[in-house]
């Protein structure tokens, strides 16, 4: 069974899933697979069939996806389901419920790593480009840890810290022309979907699990497109509320908290007071990109101290 490091877990799995960096056994989590006869789903494409707590059911399109106290998944998926199919539901949705059953914090957000050893995430609406940025961070020399789902935990101390998470980025075909990139060299996310799994320059063979301290947030964020980029730091209930709009699945996680749903609550405020946050407003499309993440690498190499850019 293939072993692989993310989350700071180890995975086995009877799936080849290679997003992932390589790791050593036995995992912490085993992945299994079976075929089943294709569901009916709901109107949404996606439903709760049952669980919480120590063992959630997902129905996702004609898949069922069952995790059991943190520990497994059993994927139960139609014959001739193309795997790229499954890995976008089990690497995305499947996996932060089985994160949230560990008691993870799950950011929607990607990582780049700090010149000084931190880390900063990028959390924002679908289309903000993250994962764009990211793509032109990794070029410019930049770590990225992981792309769309970062799992935090509030370490002894009481700091946020995280995890290496997948080291692929997921691109549009308009992303990957900016990056120079063919769309022809890359398999796609999903088989109904024109983006692509490209991997990151600065991902290692070994995957890594050591945690490492989450030190900023930044929230992309719409601006006027007559204007650059502006950087400006947030404190207080806002910089609450932006952790808690941008947490990755709050319904499953509060489904596995049940009678204790305030440790969410209090993971976001833990973060939100642990890091420095800011709220990143750039101008939407490719036209820009390439120039505010250039602004973008500037304020990642300057201290936090220095505040915000554009003021």
């Amino acid at each position: 069974m293939p072993h692989y490091h993310a989350f700071g877990l180890k995975l086995d799995s009877q799936i080849e899933l290679p997003e992932l960096q390589r790791g050593t056994g036995p995992g912490d989590v085993v992945i299994r697979r079976s075929e089943r006869p294709p569901v009916e789903h709901d109107e949404a494409g996606a439903g709760w069939l049952g669980g919480g707590g120590e063992r959630l059911v997902l129905q996702l399109e004609d898949m069922l996806f069952t995790m059991s106290q943190g520990r497994s998944i059993d994927i139960a998926a139609p014959a001739g389901t193309k795997e790229n199919d499954i890995r976008v539901w089990l690497l995305g949705t499947v996996m932060a419920a089985l994160l949230h059953q560990r008691g993870y914090f799950c950011l929607h957000a990607n990582m780049i790593r700090l010149p000084g050893g931190g880390v900063a995430a990028f959390c924002g609406p679908s289309g903000a480009g993250k994962s764009t940025i990211a793509g032109l961070l990794d070029r410019a020399g930049f770590e990225v840890l992981g792309d769309d789902l970062c799992a935090t935990r509030i370490d002894a101390a009481g700091r946020p810290v995280v995890y290496r998470g997948i080291p692929r980025l997921k691109l549009w075909v308009a992303s990957l022309a900016l990056l120079d990139r063919s769309p022809g060299a890359f398999e796609k996310v999903a088989s109904d979907l024109d983006k692509f799994h490209v991997p990151l320059e600065s991902a290692a063979d070994l995957g890594d699990l050591a945690p490492l301290p989450l030190e900023r947030l930044y929230l992309l964020d719409r601006r006027n497109e007559a204007d650059g980029a502006l950087i400006v730091p947030v404190a207080g209930i806002a910089a609450a509320g932006i952790v808690l709009d941008n947490s990755f699945r709050w319904t499953i996680g509060q489904s596995v908290a049940g009678r204790d749903s305030r440790a969410q609550f209090d993971q976001a405020l833990a973060i939100a007071r642990g890091v420095a946050l800011f709220r990143l407003a750039r101008r939407w499309g490719e036209d820009y990109v390439r120039e505010e993440a250039g602004e973008i690498a500037a304020h990642l190499t300057n201290s936090v101290a220095d505040g915000g850019i554009g003021t």
